[in-house]
Order: structure tokens, then sequence, then C-alpha cells
């Protein structure tokens, strides 16, 4: 007996729906992306340890020993997602400002596919040696360049590491520090009740869309 034939309005509606939700849910959000503390915030005092006066102890220590950079911050843990917007996907050269919610995407995979902390950074200048010159200005924040677009003339000379396939990557001196990762999602096992919602497919409560239910009680 031979297969039936599909439905082809039923499968273009089926394809056209990630589309349709991205359009509606993007709004609602306003982006994908926020930043949360990783430290405990009991009270106003605990400012006075992660922010000053505090603060300053850990920042003598890395100018006295710019390696523990990687262990007061978390620098060892984030990557800038850099983009000029002209080679997006499947979308070509659409600009910087319509290449960023790729970008929050990518940066989305990168925590919870990773546990990576990654920021997207979207340039105004299709000049390679101008994208290349900010990248290295922002290098003492990230412990790696993800690289995307821009004129083949800048890979390989972003981080002066590796180009693959119209992307280059570059670490600190040495290592990447990356997160355990989880076997049931990926992301570190040093993680908020926040990030545990993205690790195991579960939205937290302050994620929750307009028609999605409550997430389910997360065990740690």
């Amino acid at each position: 007996m031979p297969p039936p034939t599909p439905d082809t309005g039923k499968l273009l509606a089926r394809a056209s729906k990630p589309a349709e939700d991205a359009l509606r849910l993007h709004p609602f959000y306003r982006g994908k992306l926020q930043v949360l503390p990783k430290c405990a915030i009991r009270g106003l005092e605990d400012f006075a340890v992660w922010y000053s006066p505090g603060v300053a102890a850990p920042g003598r220590a890395i100018q006295a020993n710019p390696e523990l950079v990687y262990g007061h911050t978390n620098k060892g843990n984030s990557i800038a997602i850099v983009t000029d917007g002209t080679r997006v996907l499947g979308l070509g050269d659409i600009g910087p400002e319509a290449g960023l919610p790729v970008m929050e995407g990518k940066a989305m995979l990168f925590k919870c596919l990773g546990g990576v902390d990654a920021v997207p950074i979207c340039l105004a200048t299709k000049d390679p040696d101008e994208l290349v010159r900010t990248v290295k200005l922002l290098e003492p924040n990230f412990g790696g360049i993800d690289s995307r677009g821009g004129h083949p003339a800048a890979h390989g000379r972003v981080g002066g590491v590796s180009s693959r396939g119209g992307r280059s990557e570059s670490r600190g001196p040495g290592r990447s520090r990356r997160a355990p990762v989880d076997r049931l999602g990926g992301a570190s096992r040093r993680r908020s009740p926040d990030d545990a919602g993205c690790s195991r497919g579960r939205r937290p409560a302050h994620a929750r869309g307009p028609d999605r239910p409550a997430a389910e009680p997360v065990t740690q």
C-alpha cells in the first residue's frame, strides 16, 4: 500500500509557525538576553563586597598579577559574538541592527548548550581594519572572540588565532575556562535557579510568555 500523500498546506503551515511565533514573542520579551548576578545579594551590605570598597582588593591583585583576572572575574567564561551584519545566517548583508536578534540567539545557544556567557556585539562598520581594531580593544573583557561575517581580510587577524569557515576564534593566554557541562542540557552545574530553567528545557517564572504554562519545579 503506498504511503499517504502529505498535506502540503499543513506542512507549509507547520514550517511557517516558528517565524510567526518569533514575531509575536520577541516583542513580548524585548529580546532574549538579560544580565543577572551569580553571587549572593542578601542585602545592601553585600554591595560593599562585590562593589566598593571591597572590589578594590581583587582589582589590586589583578594589577599585580594579570593572570588572576581569570579567577576573580567571569572573563574566562565570556565570549564576544562580533559581526558587522554583512553575512548573517542565510540573510546576507542585513546590517548590524537587523543582525542583533540573530546574535542574541547565538548567545542563547552558547549559554543553554555550553554554559558559556556570550555577548552580542554588532558593529556599524564594514572596514576590516576598524573591525579588527575594535575587537583588539575589547579583548581585556573576553576570554574568546566569535567573529561572524565581515570582510575575509579580517578573519585570522582577530586575536591572531584560527580562521575556519568564515569564523575566527581567539581565547586568553592558554585557557577558556569553560564551566562544567550538565548531562541534562549543557548549562554549568554552578547555576542559579534562573539558569536551571534554560539548562533543562524549562522556562523560569520570569521568562514565561503570554501563552506559556508555569515551569515545573527543578530539583537541584
